[in-house]
């Protein structure tokens, strides 16, 4: 239940008041028309979970260039706060705000603070 808001709360520093997307930007066009970023494209082909999570935070308002998506066992994707450039804070920690994995093409999230997937 926190780990979300935490994840925007800590984020929200690093400049993240996203303009509009461009095609550039974007992680794909299946995702660009979906109006909820966790739910599964229309179409039959598969979607990288990388751009599923971009694609949520984006929707949060959070910069992708303050963040780093690393890979854990299991097909779980961990977000990093990333310090260098215009995203404030010590560059030499990178703390996880938020862990992610897809599953029956719905994007999960992790509560730390129950231990389970929501």
């Amino acid at each position: 239940m926190w780990a979300p808001v935490l994840a925007t709360l800590l984020l929200a520093a690093c400049g993240a008041a996203s303009t509009a997307s461009s095609p550039s930007t974007t992680p794909s066009a299946a995702l660009t028309n979906t109006a909820d970023p966790t739910a599964a494209p229309a179409t039959l082909a598969p979607v990288d979970p990388h751009d599923r999570v971009l694609a949520m935070l984006r929707a949060r308002g959070i910069a992708a260039d303050c963040v780093a998506l690393e890979d854990e066992d299991q097909g779980v994707i961990a977000v990093r706060e990333r310090h260098a450039g215009r995203c404030p804070g010590d560059p030499q920690t990178s703390p996880v705000v938020g862990r992610y994995r897809v599953v029956a093409d719905k994007l999960e999230t992790y509560d730390v603070a129950t231990d389970t997937w929501q």
